[in-house]
């Protein structure tokens, strides 16, 4: 992946979408991956798997994603440096955005709720 930090976060409690600028063969697209925060030890990792209790905010993060794409493509507008976040949910205990899930689910056991 070329680009280091997402153009916008959506996130829903623990759950983040993180849009992402892209430059193809065909021009400039966005696309969007989806993570879940947990806290291990005081510290927050990253997981790409969810559980059935995160379907609503899952559909509430992946509709928040679609709708910024679908503006920033209509409106031709380029992406901020610094990454934009909607926070679409609350959570009391909430990791910092995610701009690199590492995709590793290690510590599932800890998942916060």
């Amino acid at each position: 992946m070329s680009d280091k930090r997402p153009t916008d976060v959506i996130r829903d409690g623990s759950l983040a979408a993180s849009v992402w600028e892209r430059n193809g063969k065909n021009g400039r697209y966005f696309e969007f991956t989806l993570s879940r925060s947990y806290k291990v030890d005081g510290g927050f990792k990253y997981s790409t798997t969810f559980h059935e209790r995160d379907a609503e905010a899952l559909k509430s993060v992946i509709d928040g994603a679609a709708q910024g794409i679908r503006a920033k493509s209509e409106s031709g507008e380029n992406p901020v440096a610094e990454s934009a976040q909607t926070d679409l949910g609350s959570g009391a205990d909430e990791a910092p955005a995610s701009t690199a899930p590492t995709g590793s689910d290690e510590g599932e056991e800890a998942d916060a709720a």
